[in-house]
């Protein structure tokens, strides 16, 4: 499923010029927005992150916790976009409406239920794939493999993800382990 959505996320951006990574980086609000995705701020309880529904014109509105870091914040939009267009299937076009009874809610969790479901899954990858994808990613390791590494160049290189991408350092450590499996895969 990884390979699936990492194709996905590409032809995304290959067909929609709002989703190329510049703008992604620059302002990833104003480029849902272009797809014809509302996306608002509201002070949530800190445990929820943020969540999706449709509007009465079958629009997809993401709500966003404003009291959350700006990384997070990012990867929530990008995490309730994974759902719009991997699970809802929207794709912006002329005329489309979804039904109004669609809705996630994405609760940071580490509960059993949060982790093992499949669709959050889905959007995560969807999420760490659209913000910092693994093809840049690898050519930051400039050759090098992640596992190799000392503790202090891992820590280094997590933080140059991190804020080249405006990811957290987890999600940059995601996205290198996910490099170099890959790499590793292909060898």
């Amino acid at each position: 499923m990884e390979e699936k959505i990492i194709t996905i996320v590409k032809k995304l951006k290959k067909a929609f010029n709002n989703f190329n990574q510049d703008r992604i980086i620059t302002d990833l609000e104003a480029s849902i927005e272009k797809f014809g995705i509302i996306v608002r701020y509201s002070g949530l309880e800190d445990e929820v992150s943020g969540y999706s529904y449709v509007n009465d014109a079958g629009h997809p509105v993401i709500v966003v916790n404003g009291n959350h870091p700006k990384n997070r914040r990012r990867f929530t939009m990008a995490h309730e976009l994974g759902h719009a267009i991997l699970h809802w299937k929207w794709l912006n076009k002329e005329g489309q409406k979804l039904d109004k009874h669609l809705g996630e809610i994405l609760y940071r969790s580490n509960s059993h239920n949060y982790i093992n479901s499949k669709r959050e899954r889905q959007a995560n990858m969807f999420a760490a794939e659209l913000l910092a994808p693994l093809d840049d990613v690898k050519e930051m390791l400039d050759g090098d493999k992640y596992r190799d590494l000392n503790m202090a160049k891992k820590l280094e290189l997590e933080k140059s993800v991190s804020e080249k991408y405006i990811v957290s350092q987890i999600t940059a450590r995601i996205q290198l382990e996910k490099t170099d499996r890959l790499l590793t895969e292909t060898e």
